[in-house]
């Protein structure tokens, strides 16, 4: 662990440096950057829908289901 190694506090709500951070078990990184740190909700959330769209190719969507009809 460095010191440009950054984490979001999920007490305090802010970025904090490795050095610097005082709750250890109540955090998210260690990110490359404060940036990537602050902006670590948008990085799930686009992680979260990219494995959506993936499940979705992988087993086929409720739509594809209802294109075929009722089963026969």
């Amino acid at each position: 662990m460095t010191s440009t190694d950054y984490y979001w506090c999920l007490t305090h709500e802010r970025v904090e440096a490795a050095d610097d951070r005082d709750d250890v078990d109540n955090c998210l990184g260690p990110y490359p950057s404060a940036a990537a740190a602050q902006n670590w909700k948008a990085t799930k959330e686009e992680r979260d829908e990219k494995w959506k769209d993936d499940d979705d190719e992988w087993f086929g969507t409720d739509e594809d289901d209802e294109a075929k009809g009722p089963p026969a």
